[in-house]
């Protein structure tokens, strides 16, 4: 092809573009192109007729993506390509497509095919470093981050990013000097206040971190991420002065029912209305009662402090000074209430409390008037049922704050009011239709195990926990994002392949950690496994109101696993082989279960970290208490009143304030302790790689200690800091490992 009959083609071209034959123009433009392949003119055309085109697809293609449908996408953008090959979006797309797939290396040639295209394009050089970044090469994605900021200064996502690179190298300082600048050249820039709040929490810089979660719910209220983040950081903070904006906050975190469970701040709730005056108020007022006035006075405070009632309706109250109120109240209710004329406010705390005294399972000590009292009552109540009368809202109320209502045979008659409704669904529907669903739980042996009969009979008098709320993942992720995420160390990283893995929660309670377990991993199937019908029926209820539909139960002795046909991609065992009588042997069963190259998680107590729960465990030995509730109460009772500082400190436990968590944290019938010599050699012995702790606050002090990798998987390194830092693992030793066969 001539000059001359070029430029006759390049006019042909723009006459078709002009008369909408994108088509045709396309291919006179191509034909020009392979004559004169730097003719600028072509070069222009080619571009604006291909994405002209590409055009018609667009609205279908973002359809495809927005819906996380990348493989589908990935097929249609892979046919256009074939006559498309000068468009900046296709090509785009396609590396989006690649990335979510996680096909870095072709995302990273497409995203330059992109840039060809348009050199100085910001965008294209973030989406590269994104690429680079998640395959691990956080130097050169820093690279492509940097061009794109050089290109578009004022790039607050390149300057985002840079962060988010810097962070996972560990360098939180410079990676917060990133965010900073990001949110500088975007001040409503709610995920990065999210970023700059999550490393502020490495750096240790809770009260700053929980401003700028803080700050990112300002710009973003919906943002349930930073709603979640801003719940973790108020674990362990304790208010000194008043802050109404974080009342607030709280109170938000509870109405949302799956952010953060509610246990987890529950104590940095309690001490932000210690400081409140209408909390010191209502202390005072309950200290006074002697008449029916007085009461009144206490529920016109309480009314000012819907905080205070939202955490009795769903957790556990772990302060001696409010227990002491509400079994004051108690009392109250039940000696003052004939005299006492109920009103909506009244019948509200009621309600409140009968559900606190269900979910601590009626730990509050009674005296002798109130024995008497609530005998008078409960046959009132009785009498009144068999006769046809109605009974009184505050007769219901006042005698389901004592004792659980389903255990009275006459249950089912009572007919709920609105101001009744939540306590008879709580102490009388849930608990029949747990009965009715242990009949659907299979089995899969008899379990014969002296410690495991014994043990289970323990589980089925008191399902540990009960639970009303919990907190849930915002999203499933792939073993190999666990991996990453949690630093962990593997022999054999195939296991990161796994798309769709099954997993074994052993031991799985009252199923709190089964359905997080099932909401963290995307594609999985999870068999739940327990002694306890109890506890499972009151777990499987639990998942079928939460909509948990990839997980399963079985009872089950892990003692019994030999006699399981199927093996685990994962397996989770947390609090449950310290109570077997020989932990070794249910641990190596659970290896028996594992598939080859699969990962393990073990919770184990820590010797040293429990010396106060041994020494009072000797007490109890010593004064021969009986593990039955008067004896269990009794010694509470006498914990609360000591002045022992190892008496005090167990005060402090949130395993104090429920019987079935009291009974747990005292009382189990079987409890080994470890350290982590003693795991070292169980992990040698079974053929278990230490692949690394579980990240926490503590762990990730360890690390700034520590910061080689090295040091995160020697347990030698970690036995020693442990002797120097007693309370790391007060909450158990939680660790992952690998089978290495």
């Amino acid at each position: 092809m001539g000059s001359v009959y070029a430029n006759q083609t390049l006019e042909k071209a723009a006459s078709a573009v002009k008369k909408g034959r994108v088509t045709e123009a396309s291919g006179l433009f191509l034909k020009v192109l392979e004559a004169f392949p730097q003719n600028n003119r072509a070069q222009k055309g080619l571009i604006f007729t291909h994405e002209a085109i590409i055009n018609e697809y667009k609205p279908s293609l973002i359809n495809l993506f927005k819906q996380g449908r990348s493989d589908v996408l990935l097929d249609n953008l892979i046919g256009l390509s074939r006559n498309i090959t000068h468009s900046v979006f296709l090509w785009t797309m396609m590396g989006l497509a690649f990335t979510e797939l996680r096909r870095f290396d072709d995302a990273i040639t497409v995203f330059n095919r992109a840039l060809e295209l348009e050199p100085e394009n910001a965008d294209i050089l973030n989406n590269i470093g994104n690429a680079l970044q998640s395959h691990g090469d956080v130097n050169a994605a820093i690279d492509a981050y940097q061009r794109a900021a050089k290109i578009k200064p004022n790039n607050a996502e390149a300057y985002r990013n840079m962060g988010i690179a810097h962070q996972k190298l560990g360098w939180f300082k410079d990676a917060l000097v990133f965010y900073e600048l990001a949110v500088s050249f975007k001040p409503d820039y709610a995920a990065c206040y999210n970023d700059i709040g999550n490393v502020l929490q490495l750096l240790g810089r809770r009260v700053e971190a929980v401003e700028a979660y803080k700050k990112a719910l300002d710009f973003q209220p919906i943002f349930l991420e930073a709603r979640r983040n801003i719940g973790h950081s108020l674990q362990g903070v304790v208010f000194k002065s008043p802050n109404p904006a974080f009342i607030s906050i709280i109170s938000s975190l509870i109405d949302h029912k799956t952010i953060v469970r509610p246990r987890d701040i529950s104590k940095t709730a309690i001490s932000l209305l210690k400081v409140e005056p209408a909390f010191k108020s209502m202390v005072q007022k309950a200290r006074q009662i002697t008449s029916t006035s007085n009461l009144m006075e206490f529920l016109s405070c309480f009314s000012e402090m819907p905080l205070l009632e939202k955490l009795m309706r769903v957790c556990p109250i772990d302060d001696p000074e409010i227990e002491a109120m509400l079994v004051e109240i108690r009392s109250a209710f039940l000696l003052l209430g004939p005299k006492f004329s109920s009103n909506t406010i009244s019948l509200q705390f009621q309600s409140a409390l009968a559900q606190q005294c269900f979910i601590n399972e009626f730990i509050y000590p009674e005296n002798s008037k109130e024995n008497n009292a609530l005998e008078k009552l409960e046959q009132t109540i009785q009498n009144k049922i068999e006769r046809g009368f109605q009974i009184c809202d505050w007769q219901i109320l006042c005698l389901a704050a004592y004792k659980p209502l389903h255990k009275l045979y006459w249950c089912k008659k009572i007919s709920p009011t609105d101001q009744t409704l939540e306590v008879v669904k709580q102490q009388i529907s849930e608990p029949l239709y747990e009965d009715a669903l242990k009949f659907h739980i299979q089995s899969l042996h008899e379990i014969c195990d002296d410690v495991s009969m014994n043990i289970k009979q323990q589980y089925e008098e008191n399902p540990y926990p009960r639970w009303v709320q919990t907190g849930l993942p915002l999203g499933g992720i792939s073993i190999a994002t666990l991996v990453k995420d949690q630093h962990l160390s593997l022999r054999q990283p195939s296991i990161t392949n796994v798309e769709k893995p099954m997993i074994l929660v052993a031991g799985c309670g009252t199923g709190q950690h089964a359905i997080s377990v099932a909401a963290r991993f995307q594609h999985a199937s999870i068999l739940a496994m327990d002694l306890s019908l109890s506890s499972l029926a009151y777990a499987k209820r639990k998942a079928d109101e939460l909509e948990v539909k990839n997980l399963h139960f079985l009872q089950g002795d892990i003692l019994n696993l030999h006699n399981f046909a199927d093996s685990f991609h994962v397996i989770e065992c947390a609090g449950v082989l310290h109570h077997l009588g020989d932990p070794e042997k249910g641990w190596r069963q659970l290896t028996n279960c594992l598939k080859p190259g699969g990962l393990m998680k073990i919770a184990l107590y820590s010797e040293i970290a429990r010396k106060d729960v041994v020494t009072i465990r000797k007490e109890i030995e010593e004064l021969e208490i009986a593990p039955n509730t008067s004896g269990m109460l009794n010694f509470r009772n006498h914990i609360i009143n000591s002045e022992a500082p190892h008496h005090r400190r167990i005060v402090e436990s949130t395993d104090f304030y429920s019987l079935s968590e009291f009974r747990d944290l005292l009382f189990n019938l079987q409890e080994h302790r470890f350290t982590l010599l003693q795991i070292k050699a169980i992990l040698d012995r079974l053929d278990l790689h230490f692949c690394g702790f579980e990240i926490n606050k503590e762990i990730q002090k360890f690390k700034l200690i520590h910061p080689n990798p090295a040091s995160a998987i020697n347990l030698d390194t970690w036995s020693l800091y442990e002797n120097e830092n007693p309370t790391t693992f007060n909450g158990m030793y939680q660790f992952w490992c690998q089978s290495q066969s």
